[in-house]
């Protein structure tokens, strides 16, 4: 069976990508992906498309990204990770990072009340829901 049409729309943006099987690798020689590059830029002139980005993608896992972002949080705030279990569990800084996690990440509220060490999930759920429409 066929697959279904792809919907299309002006300013609409897609991700494309080519993959070799078993991650084997999709040119043998640079003149075959000088051959494609050149390909591809004949069709983003005819077409009017954009091309954003091409190359070796790197990949971030969400609990990889939550990390990070909450490595970089502590350290504009001036904190280090043990200063979590000392500051109270409804901290400013604390309430500023679990939101800026859960609109930015996909990680679930258990997650980051353990991570910044904030209480119950529900009761983190609770001021996250209280804080809803102030700045970060």
């Amino acid at each position: 069976m066929a697959r279904k049409l792809r919907l299309q729309y002006p300013g609409a943006i897609y991700h494309l990508m080519s993959r070799g099987d078993r991650r084997e690798a999709v040119f043998l020689e640079d003149a075959d992906r000088a051959l494609f590059v050149s390909t591809l830029g004949e069709a983003c002139a005819k077409t009017d498309w954009q091309v954003h980005g091409y190359g070796e993608e790197r990949r971030e896992s969400a609990e990889d990204k939550a990390a990070r972002m909450v490595a970089l949080g502590l350290k504009e705030a001036g904190w280090k990770p043990s200063d979590l279990a000392l500051r109270r569990k409804g901290d400013p800084v604390k309430i500023a990072l679990a939101r800026r996690l859960r609109r930015e990440t996909t990680m679930p509220v258990k997650w980051i009340c353990e991570r910044l060490a904030m209480g119950s999930w529900k009761s983190v759920n609770r001021r996250l829901y209280e804080h809803r429409n102030t700045k970060c």
